[in-house]
């Protein structure tokens, strides 16, 4: 996974140990993208004219009444199940309850992984993934009824190794 800073933080549910992307993610942004808050239908792609291959998403979503909403990215999805409160990606799901009907979402997508990053670092997911080389996609979707965006920020990032 990513360099991640470990916090401890006082929770409604007790102490919780947070884990968040390091600050310096930030130097490897090459590009950005920003959606207006908007309704998210089921169909729509706000991010279809998006590409990229290294990625940093931040995300703010309402879940409102859609059964699922989530991302595809590059061919690798990561779902939130409204009812059951849980994210999921390849077969791996995790609880993730909204805070005060929301959730956020950072998702680190690198060549060989996605991190997985849920209301500011309550969720940590890491998951080691290999996504298809020609494949830069990237999708936000809503499924069974209607979401809203509250937030979305798409950073394409530079290579680590090659930083020019």
């Amino acid at each position: 996974g990513v360099p991640v800073e470990l916090t401890l933080r006082t929770t409604d549910e007790g102490p919780r140990l947070l884990a968040y992307p390091v600050k310096e993610h930030a130097s490897l942004r090459a590009k950005s993208h920003t959606l207006q808050p908007q309704p998210l239908n089921p169909g729509e792609n706000p991010l279809a004219a998006i590409k990229g291959e290294l990625l940093d998403l931040t995300a703010e979503l309402a879940p409102g009444d859609a059964a699922e909403l989530g991302f595809n990215l590059r061919g690798i999805t990561v779902s939130y199940d409204a009812k059951r409160q849980e994210i999921s990606c390849k077969g791996k799901m995790a609880a993730l309850k909204p805070v005060d009907g929301k959730i956020r979402l950072r998702l680190m997508v690198d060549r060989t992984s996605i991190d997985i990053f849920g209301n500011d670092g309550r969720l940590y997911m890491p998951m080691g993934v290999i996504a298809a080389q020609d494949n830069l996609s990237l999708e936000v979707y809503a499924k069974g009824g209607s979401a809203k965006i509250n937030a979305l920020e798409v950073h394409e990032l530079k290579s680590a190794w090659n930083p020019q």
